[in-house]
């Protein structure tokens, strides 16, 4: 049935064009490598690990290519875990970067002492993101790789700005403990809107 009248007759396919309930036998040749050969799509599904899932595949054809007949060759290709992979080295060394970097230029302006506490916000706070991904039942994949290294230079941009404001109330001659709380409270909003305004920019949205 394509389409429902409103007096209850309908229109079927074959009333608009040929119906051949049969065999496709269009000819499909698929090459690999400049050979011929049979391509098998492997998908993974739901919380399955993409890159473990793409390491049992290689070991298998590693292992089936012994069973072979000579000439029969077995391959792979469209590896989707080297995105993965990539994005994760990505993530990694920029983090690494971003703790190293924070700790010599804050401490060229701030105290030592305060420019690693302020650089430890970092691991701080990917730690806890990892435990709420984990409790809602989300994965590392491509978009939550990708929103982890966007969000890597928020995470540093306003760690400086709270140890610089903290740092502030120190010179002032106040006490280390009263500073870090007061100098918090006064850019929390401030910092607070900045993550949720770069949050709802990649908010998606229905059409």
């Amino acid at each position: 049935m394509v389409l429902l009248r409103e007096d209850g007759t309908g229109l079927t396919l074959g009333e608009v064009g040929k119906v051949d309930d049969g065999f496709d036998e269009a000819p499909l040749i698929s090459n690999f490598n400049g050979k011929r050969s049979v391509v098998l799509d492997v998908y993974w599904a739901g919380n399955q690990n993409l890159i473990a899932l793409v390491d049992e595949v290689k070991k298998y054809l590693s292992k089936a290519q012994a069973r072979m007949p000579p000439g029969i060759e077995l391959g792979y290709f469209g590896d989707d875990s080297e995105t993965v992979k990539a994005r994760l080295t990505t993530l990694s060394s920029s983090a690494t970067f971003g703790f190293i970097f924070v700790i010599i230029v804050l401490s060229l302006f701030l105290r030592p002492v305060l420019a690693f506490w302020v650089s430890l916000g970092i691991p701080v706070a990917f730690s806890g993101s990892f435990v709420i991904l984990y409790l809602w039942g989300v994965t590392l994949n491509l978009t939550t790789l990708f929103a982890f290294i966007l969000v890597l230079g928020i995470v540093v941009d306003e760690a400086i700005v709270t140890g610089g404001n903290v740092f502030r109330h120190m010179q002032s001659g106040d006490t280390p403990l009263n500073s870090a709380i007061q100098g918090t409270l006064e850019v929390a909003v401030p910092v607070t809107f900045g993550v949720l305004t770069t949050i709802v920019a990649f908010t998606p949205s229905r059409v």
